[in-house]
């Protein structure tokens, strides 16, 4: 077994899910941060909708509100979705951060301003909103091990 000495993490997680009719959506998204014997900035994340307007050209996470939204802090590519499941994309493993809004801007905005997902569908379809998200779990650093 390895294990690597000198690891820390911090982590904020957001969960929404919203109702509409007979359409049910669920947005999830943490933030990951290591320091220590490997450093890095990671985004996980979840969209699902049920039943969903397929097809779908893009999920982002927006400042604002869906009724007052603001600018767009990352694009979620569109990874492992699973239609018959309703998922749109997801990750569950640590992906590297790539977005424009920097990591720790986007950390601190995520905690002190309102939030959502915005499923964006092909054709005249409006923009679907989920949200706003909000904070479900939040680990300061921490020490961890890793096998």
């Amino acid at each position: 077994m390895h294990v690597k000495q000198g690891l820390e993490i911090a982590e904020l997680q957001f969960r929404a899910a919203d109702s509409a009719g007979t359409v049910t959506s669920e947005a999830f998204v943490e933030l990951d941060e290591t320091r220590g014997s490997e450093e890095g900035q990671y985004l996980l994340w979840a969209v699902r909708e049920d039943p969903t307007s397929w097809p779908v050209t893009a999920v982002r996470l927006r400042a604002g509100t869906s009724d007052a939204p603001g600018v767009v802090l990352y694009d979620f590519p569109l990874l492992n979705a699973v239609p018959c499941a309703e998922v749109i994309t997801q990750v569950f493993h640590l992906r590297p951060y790539d977005g424009a809004t920097p990591f720790l801007a986007l950390w601190d905005r995520l905690q002190s301003e309102p939030f959502y997902v915005e499923i964006v569908y092909e054709g005249s379809l409006a923009p679907k909103g989920i949200g706003p998200l909000h904070l479900t779990n939040e680990a300061d650093w921490r020490d961890i091990l890793c096998t």
